[in-house]
């Protein structure tokens, strides 16, 4: 078929018809291109009828193969308007290196169809078109919008897709497999999936700042090459979970939208070891972020430009690693236990209420933001800066607190609790905890440095073990369990209750600068060898049998005027073995209410430029020796 060349590539024909019907019969081209203005026909009968191009190209309206038609079209320029081959039995298009130009729809649906695609390029640039095909098998090369086009079936394509239009997958949430690369482009370029599965092996590109892809929860990505957005459109929505899964190490450039991944985020490369490098802009992830692998490890690095990561939860799971450099990584939830965390000079921000942390590797800084509550479900250990300052409450359950080297430690305003958990932070230079408020109820150890203070303490249950000095700016609280104070000094600034539980020591001085009160009677204290200062009033109601009095010296020296409400303890036992009242340069009466005063050892009443009186209002004295020195009086 030697077809015409016309004066301005005017068409041959307006409707072209080939169809040999019973017989089987090819077609072939021969010189020039075919030129038709209406529909091109190719279709059979009981026989096979082949139009062969020749590699010659193809112009004119729309081009229909129907049952028994086979269009050979190899590397031909084809461009057409629709495209059509949905007959019920059968129709062939075989493509080699063709280029493709639709401007209406792409349809090649039919039962029985054959699309042989070879490395060809299908460009559709219509407007409110569509595209259907088969079936995964029967799917394009390449595939390029340049028009407005829906998807009316999943569609496959085996190498690049080019977004310069848009496509829209939503009219059924079509799928859409992707074997070359996707890039979403220029200013006009939009994909619209929603609820749709997409899978991209290759590349993903969004390569200027006005285009923008739209996914819903419903839907699905895996994406195994790299990631680069430039999108700041307002309208991106990226809401599907997507999961990374490369079989080689990747550049991740992600973009600068509001929030790029509003649902959950995965890299999981397994049996590949493969490394996701943030280039530019930080990974901002809506729902959960997680880092795993298989028989090989992924891991992510956030660079040398320490890259932010910011996700509602994050999972470093098995096979998972996490490079964070310098990184500041923003979390309401994270969990480091199963995989790998190289946390550099990284900080990790807590900044909503209601997650958990378990970070097992040692890490750098760690802040849990103003007003808000978190538990701990792993121990923790830092080198750099902690800070709970102004927080909500801070649980660590049976975890431990541990600092390692000259760390930081703020903690003021902030409310810490603890169960059977260990706390160590005898190595932080720095230890700040005014109006803090810290609750131990379960069995451990405290150890804090030599000038660290707390601001309040409790100790509902468990035994609490000293293993240093012990310092609250604030009220020292036992409401049940045992305080082990050992051999080390206890200061108390805001004075000692005790609604349950026992105080017990060794030895090492204990300085309470407000009231003592036992307000349940099976408290108790037991005393070691060491000499107690008590700066405010006195009352005890215990009546506990495990009261032990040791050998200590208990001396009070308010400034002010007191009333003492010694023990009844069981059998008249002694409540002190000495005991001291002297208030030095001030002049103060101690009165006693209620009980009498039982010691074992010395009584002392004395002063200093002032006088200190015990007034025993009628109640009595029993012990050992009384002495009545310069400037004291008893009163009795």
């Amino acid at each position: 078929m030697t077809f015409a060349v016309l004066p301005g590539a005017a068409a041959e024909f307006n409707n072209i018809s080939f169809n040999s019907g019973a017989s089987t019969v090819t077609f072939a081209m021969a010189t020039n291109r075919l030129i038709w203005s209406g529909t091109l026909f190719v279709q059979g009968g009981a026989g096979a009828t082949t139009l062969a191009t020749g590699n010659l190209a193809l112009t004119g309206g729309a081009l229909t193969i129907g049952n028994g038609g086979v269009l050979t079209a190899n590397a031909s320029a084809v461009s057409v308007s629709n495209f059509t081959m949905t007959g019920g039995a059968s129709g062939t298009l075989t493509l080699t290196t063709g280029a493709w130009t639709v401007t209406g729809n792409w349809d090649t649906s039919g039962a029985g169809s054959t699309l042989t695609a070879g490395t060809s390029a299908v460009t559709m640039t219509g407007a409110g078109t569509t595209v259907r095909i088969l079936n995964a098998s029967n799917g394009f090369a390449a595939l390029t919008i340049n028009g407005t086009v829906s998807a009316g079936s999943a569609l496959t394509i085996s190498g690049l897709v080019t977004v310069s239009g848009t496509l829209d997958t939503t009219v059924a949430n079509y799928g859409l497999t992707i074997g070359g690369g996707l890039t979403v482009n220029g200013a006009t370029g939009i994909l619209r999936a929603n609820a749709s599965t997409v899978s991209v092996a290759g590349n993903v590109n969004v390569n200027n700042a006005a285009g923008y892809i739209t996914s819903t929860a419903g839907g699905s990505w895996t994406a195994s090459g790299s990631w680069t957005n430039s999108s700041t459109s307002g309208s991106w929505s990226f809401a599907a979970p997507i999961t990374f899964n490369s079989s080689s190490s990747r550049t991740m450039t992600f973009g600068n939208p509001a929030l790029e991944f509003g649902g959950n985020v995965t890299f999981n490369s397994g049996a590949s070891t493969v490394t996701f490098t943030m280039a530019a802009n930080s990974l901002d992830v809506g729902g959960t972020l997680t880092i795993a692998g298989g028989a090989g490890t992924t891991t992510l690095n956030t660079s040398g430009s320490n890259l932010a990561i910011n996700a509602v939860t994050f999972v470093v799971d098995a096979g998972g690693a996490l490079t964070a450099n310098g990184s500041t990584i923003t979390v309401t939830s994270i969990d480091t236990h199963l995989g790998t965390f190289t946390v550099g000079g990284s900080t990790v921000v807590v900044n909503a209420s209601g997650g958990s942390i378990n970070l097992t590797q040692t890490v750098n800084n760690l802040t849990v933001s103003p007003a808000i509550s978190t538990t701990f479900t792993g121990s923790l250990t830092w080198t750099g800066t902690l800070v709970f300052t102004n927080a909500g409450t801070v649980a660590f359950g049976t975890s431990s607190l541990t600092s390692s080297g000259a760390a930081t430690f703020t903690f003021a305003s902030a409310t810490i609790t603890m169960s059977s958990g260990n706390w160590d932070t005898s190595s932080a230079t720095t230890f700040t905890a005014t109006s803090s408020s810290v609750t131990f109820s379960g069995t451990g150890n405290l150890r804090i440095g030599g000038s660290a203070s707390f601001g309040a303490l409790t100790v509902s249950g468990g035994t609490r073990t000293l293993q240093s000095q012990l310092t609250m700016a604030g009220l020292l609280a036992l409401s049940g369990g045992t305080l082990a104070k050992g051999t080390n000094a206890l200061t108390a600034n805001a004075g000692l209750t005790m609604s349950g539980g026992a105080l017990t020591s060794t030895s090492g001085g204990v300085t309470i600068t407000g009231n003592v009160s036992i307000a349940a009677a099976a408290s108790y204290i037991a005393f070691g060898s060491e000499s107690w200062t008590v700066g405010g009033s006195w009352t005890n109601n215990s009546t506990s049998a495990s009261w032990s009095i040791g050998t200590a010296t208990v001396a009070f020296n308010a400034s002010s005027a007191q009333t003492m409400t010694f023990a009844a303890l069981p059998g008249n036992a002694p409540e002190f073995y000495n005991v001291t009242f002297n208030s030095g340069a001030s002049t103060v009466t101690f009165t006693m209410t209620t009980n009498a005063l039982a010691w074992s050892g010395t009584l002392t009443v004395q002063g200093g430029s002032g006088v200190t009186t015990l007034a025993t209002n009628n109640l009595g004295l029993t012990g050992g020796s009384i002495v009545v020195s310069n400037a004291g009086v008893l009163a009795a």
